[in-house]
């Protein structure tokens, strides 16, 4: 009886149910799919994420050039040395430059210092001559002539009239009067339109990744697919293969079971009958009947020896390893001869292949000489082994009754020779049947061997 992994592999599915090839080609790609859902999930959070920040960060950009643009080409032309010392007119001409042509939204205030901290400009009046320490970035931007920008702190005292509009941005931006004293210009910008801005930016390349991210994930799924169906076909194939060695090895044992039971048991149970006949005897044993019974029973015993050792040698060739090929086929040969068929062999007792092809070939042999016994009535049969052009080379002819190789070969009634065959393909090489009826069989291997 086959075990039950056997059985669950050679039963096909119930009638009915779904063919477990296709659910095994399904749901890999199901899980692929989901996979690549998670994975385009991710990846679009992550860039988002980027998307955002990158946005935000271009924005901020675009107001600092702004404010560069306001501060050389609108402030710094309208400044004179007078507004730096406070003169009313100086700042009265400068406030109608800056609400004519500042003062557009997002820009809300704008304030302009001097090194020291004392406001000499602001939209916001009262703010004119009031001084404030500058923090460490408004000084630095100050010195090295490098804007800077960052949200507004609307808890101190200086931004007391900026309080009511929101987040703001501060730009800062260095500039000269005419004479060269330097001046800090700061302007205040709505952030909620910055922002939007890197909004729109972030809107603008986001559906781009996500897009690309999609074809990349729908040009996958026909490779998974295929990839998946391709898996399985290797699968089914070394399902099959299994199933056709399951049943070889059935067939073998069964084989096996028949030669005892016809042989040896046959012989056994015979020899036992004789041996009891002798000793059961009613009148005084005669010496030379009892000499001839035990000779008798003495080869039969022999003649069981030797068919159990020729047995023993077909499950495991122990002279494989240790006395070679030659040795090995030379003993597979010996029970042809036992037989009664003219067989010999024809191999270079130097010869040495590699360890996997010497197993191959004596098991294509071991299955030849068999069927040849069973199947082909022949009188002469010869094994040749050589090797040339890179291959070793295995025949196995006889003078038997042949077949039609066409209809009768190895994909009907040999299905040892038909594993033999796939083994054969598996090691690289190639099996061939000739025979066609009352011209013998030819049956040859070509392996390709390192050189």
């Amino acid at each position: 009886m086959l075990p039950d992994a056997r059985i669950a592999a050679a039963t096909p599915p119930a009638e009915g149910r779904p063919d477990p090839d296709t659910l095994g080609v399904g749901r890999p790609v199901l899980r692929f799919a989901l996979a690549g859902l998670v994975a385009v999930v991710l990846v679009a959070l992550a860039g988002g994420f980027v998307l955002s920040r990158l946005g935000t960060e271009e924005a901020v950009a675009d107001a600092q050039t702004v404010t560069r643009v306001l501060a050389r080409g609108v402030i710094e032309p309208a400044l004179t040395d007078a507004l730096a010392n406070g003169d009313a007119t100086a700042v009265a001409a400068l406030d109608r430059i800056v609400r004519a042509r500042v003062l557009v939204d997002p820009v809300v205030r704008i304030k302009l210092w001097t090194a020291g901290g004392r406001i000499v400009y602001s939209d916001a009046t009262e703010l004119i001559g009031a001084t404030y320490d500058l923090r460490p970035d408004e000084l630095a931007a100050l010195q090295t002539g490098v804007g800077a920008a960052g949200l507004s702190d609307l808890s101190e005292e200086e931004n007391r009239f900026e309080r009511g509009q929101g987040d703001l941005l501060e730009v800062y931006r260095p500039v000269r009067t005419p004479g060269g004293e330097p001046l800090l210009m700061e302007l205040y910008l709505r952030y909620d339109s910055v922002v939007s801005d890197g909004r729109r930016i972030f809107e603008t390349f986001l559906p781009v990744v996500l897009g690309a991210l999609v074809l990349l994930a729908a040009l996958q799924l026909p490779l998974a697919v295929r990839l998946s169906r391709e898996l399985r076909a290797r699968t089914r194939e070394r399902e099959a293969l299994l199933r056709r060695t399951i049943d070889a090895g059935e067939a073998e044992r069964r084989r096996i079971v028949a030669d005892l039971h016809d042989g040896i048991v046959q012989e056994m149970a015979a020899l036992s009958f004789q041996l009891a006949t002798a000793a059961a005897g009613t009148t005084p044993p005669d010496r030379a009947s009892t000499s001839q019974a035990l000779a008798s029973a003495a080869e039969a015993i022999r003649r069981m020896i030797g068919e159990l050792r020729t047995l023993m040698i077909e499950i495991h060739p122990p002279s494989l390893r240790s006395a070679g090929l030659t040795a090995a086929l030379d003993g597979l040969v010996a029970t042809l001869r036992a037989r009664g068929i003219d067989a010999a062999t024809d191999v270079d007792p130097d010869i040495r292949l590699p360890e996997a092809v010497e197993a191959l070939f004596f098991r294509v042999t071991q299955e030849g000489l068999r069927n040849i016994v069973a199947h082909a009535d022949a009188r002469e049969a010869l094994v040749r082994v050589w090797v040339a052009d890179g291959r070793a080379h295995l025949t196995i002819v006889d003078d038997g009754v042949g077949f039609q190789a066409e209809t009768d070969g190895l994909e009907t009634g040999h299905l040892g020779l038909h594993v033999m065959r796939e083994l054969a393909e598996d090691a690289g090489g190639v099996l061939e049947v000739e025979s066609r009826p009352g011209a013998g069989t030819a049956l040859r291997l070509a392996v390709a061997v390192p050189a």
